[in-house]
Formats: C-alpha cells, sequence, structure tokens
C-alpha cells in the first residue's frame, strides 16, 4: 500500500507548492484510497490478472468518467438556458 500511495503524497505536496498538476489517473488513484484499505483480500486467483485491487481502480475510474460527463451534459444545458430536469449531488 505504501508503494500505491507514497508517489501520490509526493505529488500533492508538489501540486500543493505549485509544481505538479495531478492527472486524472491521480486524482482516481487519490479517491480509489479508502476502497483498497478496506478490501479483505488484495490479491485475485493466481495466474489472473482480475485482483481485487485493480477491480476497485477500474470501477472507481468509470464512476470518475461518468461523473465527468454528468457534469458536462449538465453545463452544455445549462449554456443554452435549458433547465436540467434533475441535478447530481456535488
Amino acid at each position: 500500500m505504501a508503494a500505491f500511495v507514497f508517489p501520490l503524497v509526493v505529488k500533492l505536496e508538489l501540486a500543493h507548492e505549485g509544481h505538479y498538476v495531478l492527472s486524472r489517473e491521480d486524482e482516481i488513484r487519490c479517491q480509489a484510497i479508502d476502497g483498497l484499505l478496506s478490501l479483505a483480500r488484495w490479491s485475485g486467483q493466481p495466474g489472473s490478472m482480475n485482483s481485487p485491487w485493480r477491480e476497485l481502480i477500474r470501477r472507481k475510474r468509470s464512476e470518475v468518467r461518468i461523473d465527468t460527463a454528468v457534469r458536462k451534459a449538465i453545463e452544455d444545458l445549462k449554456a443554452k438556458g435549458i433547465e436540467p430536469p434533475c441535478e447530481q449531488d456535488s
């Protein structure tokens, strides 16, 4: 876990100091930390590339893409003067 988190901590500190801009992948990995820490097991079946760890990060990446698309659609509707039927809570 430290090998996963340490580079993110360094990037967050560099970003805080204005020397780095977090990438979308950096943000996804930061959002995945709590979920990774709560996994009961990190490894999958022997020989499988689909570990719970990788699956959680894939799900988080998908959630971020969906959230981004929804926010963009809402912004586009508002820019056209159309009130969205329902807004996302965020």
